[in-house]
């Protein structure tokens, strides 16, 4: 049995799978901010990931639980302050729980998701820091109509813009603590042509570009 597991290479096989899992959440995500398929793909694959999981630790089981908890509990952690969408997570976990914990504390999957999460906060800031700079050089004003202290504008320079008409994905954050806009009779106007927004950036081809770097970059048998 052992030989077998050899000869199938099962480190090999959980890298691509997980890799053909993310390139086309990936495509689907950049294109309309979706996963591809419906919830009960993913338990398949959460299913057909821990089994892969499970055959391929039979030597370190202890130690791989231990790490598969902590790269679950990474992933919720980003869901519950909301790093990533309810959707997104359902694919995070399966990839939390397939990918190989590579051995000498490079620890794949939690290198990861740590890298595609700080590579989405990091575009989003200079996202949003080049439309409000280009905004200024405009001779246009941020944050007129809102009553928000200097230092939230000065702060929310690398969080939020004004909306551009070209944006397909953006959040709203004009109802958020912190803003609220002066003049009620220019509210409704205002709202559509110059709301506040965030970028609603896509996470999985963060994740796959993290994911595919890290690989190159430690992953041994690659």
């Amino acid at each position: 049995m052992i030989d077998l597991f050899s000869i199938l290479n099962l480190e090999m096989i959980r890298i691509i799978f997980v890799l053909c899992i993310l390139a086309v959440n990936a495509f689907t995500d950049l294109k309309e901010r979706v996963y591809f398929g419906r919830d009960r793909y993913y338990l398949i694959f959460g299913v057909i990931g821990f089994s892969l999981f499970l055959l391929d630790s039979v030597d370190s089981l202890s130690f791989s639980l231990f790490m598969l908890v902590i790269h679950v509990t990474l992933v919720l952690i980003m869901w519950r302050i909301k790093l990533a969408a309810s959707g997104d997570i359902v694919v995070c976990l399966v990839f939390a729980v397939t990918v190989p914990i590579v051995s000498g504390w490079i620890l794949l999957p939690l290198f990861a998701i740590i890298g595609g999460a700080f590579a989405v906060l990091i575009f989003g800031l200079l996202y949003n820091f080049s439309l409000n700079m280009l905004t200024l050089c405009h001779k246009e004003s941020l944050y007129s109509k809102y009553n928000v202290s200097i230092f939230k504008k000065i702060a929310s320079i690398g969080l939020v813009h004004q909306r551009r008409s070209w944006e397909k994905h953006t959040v709203s954050v004009e109802t958020c603590d912190g803003f609220s806009i002066k003049n009620s009779i220019i509210d409704k106007e205002y709202s559509v042509k110059k709301e506040l927004v965030s970028p609603a950036l896509p996470f999985f081809p963060f994740l796959l570009g993290a994911y595919v770097i890290v690989l190159l970059l430690f992953y041994s048998v690659l």
